[in-house]
């Protein structure tokens, strides 16, 4: 069963990735915690953009920041 917030499997570049770091002595666990840290960075700013572009959308908003003179 796959949730909605499951990421999805590591490709090879993140695998390399990851026993790069197990070969600096970096737990592997370590490695993917980083992993999930990017994801939610990455959604976070993926959401705020979003956020953003319906705030922009809204025409009271454009109003304000261009009013007619």
């Amino acid at each position: 069963m796959v949730t909605r917030n499951a990421l999805p499997e590591p490709s090879e570049k993140e695998l390399r990735a990851a026993h790069a770091f197990l070969s600096l002595g970096e737990p592997f666990e370590v490695a993917m915690q980083k992993r999930v840290i990017a994801a939610c960075i990455k959604a976070t700013a993926r959401a705020r953009i979003k956020k953003r572009e319906q705030i922009l959308k809204r025409p009271d908003y454009r109003k304000l920041a261009c009013p007619d003179d």
